[in-house]
């Protein structure tokens, strides 16, 4: 099994369903396969190979749907970098995991030339724009424009190439100390975590979900194959802002989010929260850092409508381990609201340990008492 296989069967059993909004772009299922197929193709003509590590440097659109797909699909590994570091983390990470093609968006030209001069390993640079620059900095290697890639002779295939223990991802995870770690992720990591949270998000192919949260992080990219197992559609923002948000759930009658607890702080303080048509919107879903249970209690006000879900989970667990459901989220007692600081329950085959400081350090205990 591998990940391509979910759009390859949404675009057989429902092309002419909406797949894809972005600014100025609406895709079907039968276009999205499509165009992701004639990446892959494009791809392998620029020189990928299975293994080959293919970093992206970019913000949210519809293109990191086609490049998860497309780079998975043609044997690749999508390496998504944090587009909010510094040029020296990014120039350690593509180091480190060698990558040799780098898709970037325009906004990050200008740090290509100390990039392109500090990772040896780098052989193609691919631009995810309508059109070339008409100037660059000088020190800019030869650009390869991302619509010429899919615009490649060879179609590919996508859900034939990699196996369930091949190597899908890299996402780079700094935790709160060091430099940061390339976590490996293969197809069946990202699978078999789709299906244990799928569940809990209980969508249809009617559902439209907004990539609000940054899609290089995992906290999104988690539940991407989700979406697309649902038939349902991908909406997209560049980056988040509340207004900007707020203007997409209206216009495309987004259904359901994921947003982290800043971002949903941000939506409650919003001042034109109350301005637009949030009567689609069914269900919040949030995570990667704890929810002050203040913020939650005023947002669950404030959107009555509107179900709430708690994610937790790391990097490394591909990404969620436990989850606090819908039925968990009342306030009509004292206990339920206690509740809310609760990470909630594991995920169906996740087992879940609790563990204190023995008496030497290095020592650990269980919570049962027995020693490890």
């Amino acid at each position: 099994m591998n990940i391509g296989q979910g759009l390859t069967a949404a675009a057989m059993h429902a092309p002419g369903r909406t797949a894809v909004y972005d600014e100025g772009v609406t895709l079907t299922y039968a276009e999205l396969c499509a165009r992701t197929e004639a990446l892959a193709g494009g791809l392998q003509e620029l020189g990928v190979r299975p293994g080959d590590r293919v970093a992206l440097l970019m913000l949210n659109e519809y293109r990191y749907l086609e490049l998860l797909y497309g780079i998975t699909g043609s044997g690749g590994v999508m390496v998504p970098l944090n587009a909010r570091l510094a040029v020296h983390e990014w120039v350690f990470m593509l180091n480190d995991c060698e990558a040799s093609m780098l898709v970037l968006h325009p906004e990050f030209l200008p740090t290509l030339p100390a990039i392109a001069a500090q990772v040896p390993s780098l052989r193609t640079f691919v631009l995810a724009a309508d059109d070339l620059p008409g100037t660059v900095a000088p020190g800019t290697p030869p650009l390869t424009l991302y619509e010429a890639v899919v615009r490649a002779r060879v179609r590919g295939r996508i859900d034939n190439v990699a196996q369930d223990d091949d190597l899908a991802a890299i996402f780079y995870t700094g935790g709160t100390t060091g430099t940061p770690k390339g976590v490996m992720l293969t197809h069946g990591n990202l699978l078999a975590n789709t299906y244990q949270v799928m569940p809990y998000g209980q969508m249809t192919d009617e559902d439209v979900y907004l990539h609000a949260m940054p899609m290089f992080h995992l906290a999104d990219t988690g539940g991407t194959c989700g979406v697309t197992l649902y038939r349902a559609a991908h909406a997209h923002i560049r980056t988040f802002d509340p207004v900007r948000m707020l203007d997409a759930i209206q216009r495309w009658r987004v259904t359901t989010v994921t947003l982290a607890p800043t971002a949903a702080n941000m939506l409650l303080r919003c001042p034109a929260l109350d301005d637009y048509d949030l009567s689609s919107l069914r269900r919040i879903t949030y995570g990667a850092s704890p929810m002050p249970v203040e913020v939650l209690r005023q947002l669950m006000q404030r959107l009555p409508q509107v179900e709430f879900g708690q994610a937790y989970g790391m990097t490394e667990a591909s990404p969620v381990l436990t989850v606090l459901t819908s039925r968990d989220h009342r306030l009509d007692d004292e206990k339920a609201v206690r509740r809310l600081a609760s990470a909630g329950k594991p995920v169906a085959g996740v087992d879940v340990r609790t563990w204190r400081p023995w008496t030497r350090m290095g020592t650990f205990t269980s919570s049962t008492g027995r020693r490890i």
